[in-house]
């Protein structure tokens, strides 16, 4: 059993990941999942940012190159696909 001081910071925790999860189902049955896929992808960022701010984890530049290869990936994804129908001749 966790000591009595934490059980607070448990539930937290658990209110804000129920939460989380509500949201991304909400999000999945409103938007393209191509893109949200590619999206879901930036909590690797978050975690990297979390872990230097909060754990005074050092990042790599790998770390780094990784992070730039998935923001430029979302990036790609967030635009609109081009309308591509090609010119079709009506049969006479």
């Amino acid at each position: 059993m966790p000591p009595a001081g934490q059980i607070p910071l448990i539930l937290l925790a658990s209110m804000l990941s129920t939460a989380s999860l509500l949201l991304l189902s909400w999000a999945y049955a409103r938007a393209e999942a191509s893109y949200l896929a590619a999206t879901e992808y930036t909590s690797f960022l978050w975690a990297m940012l979390l872990g230097w701010l909060v754990f005074g984890e050092s990042v790599s530049p790998f770390t780094l190159a990784g992070a730039a290869l998935i923001v430029g990936g979302c990036f790609l994804a967030a635009r609109s696909p081009a309308d591509y129908s090609p010119a079709l001749e009506a049969a006479a």
